[in-house]
């Protein structure tokens, strides 16, 4: 997070970052505190630089994951919900009896819900469609831009200039990919994410700096609207004070 990384002719750091911890459908912990346990860990040791995001493995039930966002919400401050369908297998849909009331809390405490995009079958952008338009209040991020082992990028743009509650993570992206989302849904719905560990935040900042550079290369966005795409957006939505470069 420190990097330093070089970003519009200054050296610039990541500020703030959502942390999660990586618990599998394998993994048989009997709790969500003890899936989280390292990322408070994290917390504790960089309260001002880690954000903690709450890892929703459904099959918990839904009942266990309102008691525990509540519990990591209001007592250690995490900022957001993360769903992954494909790291604990489930549908989007045929999954609403145990989604909607976990859902609907999150909405309720004010958390972006981070959504798990980029492979099949269960990890494909367009299933987050029918659950974000039951859910007009929620505000849902398509993560890596629905790109992993294959690229879901023109399907996640498509699934976010449909519904104005969806958001689109920039990580894994493409630069003409991000170009295309600019230009279908604007800046004010893109955020800045590098899916780090598993890839490097300085290749991702370099991305989203080539947006501002003139045709064809970028997009030509100016200052203010990349401050947008790299902490206004995400701040907004986590109710947190953005970053200044």
């Amino acid at each position: 997070m420190n990097g330093p990384f070089h970003y519009r002719g200054k050296k610039v750091r990541v500020d703030k970052a959502f942390a999660m911890p990586v618990a599998g459908i394998t993994i048989r912990e009997t709790s969500f505190l003890d899936h989280h346990k390292s990322v408070l860990r994290a917390i504790e040791k960089y309260p001002d630089r880690i954000v903690g995001t709450f890892m929703c493995n459904i099959h918990l039930g839904a009942e266990k994951a309102v008691k525990a966002m509540n519990f990591f919400v209001k007592k250690k401050g995490f900022r957001a919900l993360k769903l992954h369908p494909t790291m604990h297998r489930w549908w989007g849909e045929r999954s609403l009896p145990i989604l909607e009331p976990i859902i609907e809390h999150a909405t309720k405490l004010g958390l972006p819900i981070l959504w798990h995009t980029g492979d099949t079958p269960y990890g494909l952008p367009v299933q987050v469609a029918p659950i974000a338009e039951r859910f007009p209040d929620a505000n849902f991020i398509l993560c890596h831009f629905g790109t992993q082992m294959i690229t879901y990028a023109l399907e996640a743009i498509y699934v976010a200039k449909k519904n104005d509650n969806i958001y689109l993570e920039t990580g894994w992206g493409p630069l003409p990919r991000l170009r295309e989302g600019v230009n279908s849904v604007g800046p004010e719905r893109l955020i800045f994410g590098t899916d780090c560990p598993p890839l490097d935040m300085g290749g991702h900042l370099r991305n989203i700096e080539a947006l501002g550079f003139p045709k064809p290369l970028g997009v030509g966005l100016k200052e203010e609207q990349l401050d947008l795409i790299l902490s206004g957006n995400i701040a907004r939505l986590m109710k947190i004070k953005p970053s200044q470069l």
